[in-house]
């Protein structure tokens, strides 16, 4: 009798030890499970995607929402997906917004959404990208080339007043000096004087940038991107997402 009780209690603290194992296996796999934080990356046509995989590629089609995602965090959230981090900046951007994203030591103020370059000629300012015309010629057309393309103060998409676009409307046709400048390349990455300049279709994240930027001729003569705050840090966020 006492050989069988010993046998019944040693029998129960080997299964006690095996649960234990058990126990502390499970935490060690749960433990290598949330360890990794990292391996996110950006991805889309217009860098909306936030994946596991790298290059991941999305349909073309453009959302306003998209330009809220450009200095938001891509990175492994609490539930282990790949996603953009919550913020107060990124909430208040997807709800129509005006506050700052809050990219580390520089601020991207969300602001008021981009305006578009579109038509066949590119005579039109909307809140649309790649707004379709009717391919006949105006003279006046030539004045918009040069012409800076941005919300005004009513709310609405228009060509921003200026001296040389009222002379130009007017008839005194464009100043040879400020010969227009065009946007072009598959992503519409390149400012240029050539108005059919080409490129190669990879993306990269810096490529969603360019939208809301102004394409003219800059100080030195020369066709480019104002340089503004807002494109500063979107460029900076984005190669600093992308990595080495």
């Amino acid at each position: 009798m006492k050989t069988t009780l010993l046998m019944c209690a040693l029998m129960l603290v080997v299964a006690g030890c095996g649960n234990t194992a058990s126990l502390g296996n499970g935490a060690s796999r749960q433990a290598g499970l949330s360890a990794g934080t990292g391996g996110c990356h950006r991805g889309g046509c217009s860098g909306q995607l936030c994946t596991d995989t790298p290059g991941a590629a999305s349909t073309c089609e453009w959302n306003d929402d998209f330009a809220c995602f450009q200095a938001a965090a891509c990175g492994r959230q609490s539930d282990g997906t790949c996603g953009f981090t919550p913020s107060p900046a990124l909430t208040a951007c997807l709800g129509g917004g005006t506050a700052p994203i809050d990219a580390g030591t520089i601020a991207v103020d969300a602001g008021p959404a981009p305006c578009y370059r579109g038509g066949c000629s590119n005579q039109l300012c909307t809140d649309a990208p790649n707004a379709p015309s009717t391919c006949e010629w105006d003279d006046t057309y030539a004045c918009f080339q040069a012409a800076t393309c941005a919300r005004q103060p009513s709310g609405q998409c228009g060509f921003t007043p200026s001296p040389v676009l009222t002379a130009c409307l007017s008839g005194g046709g464009v100043d040879a000096g400020a010969a227009p400048c065009y946007r072009g390349g598959c992503s519409n990455q390149l400012c240029t004087d050539d108005p059919n300049a080409g490129s190669t279709c990879e993306w990269r994240a810096e490529y969603a940038c360019y939208p809301s930027a102004t394409c003219e001729r800059q100080a030195n003569g020369q066709c480019g991107f104002a340089q503004t705050p807002a494109l500063t840090a979107c460029l900076l966020m984005s190669r600093a997402d992308a990595g080495p």
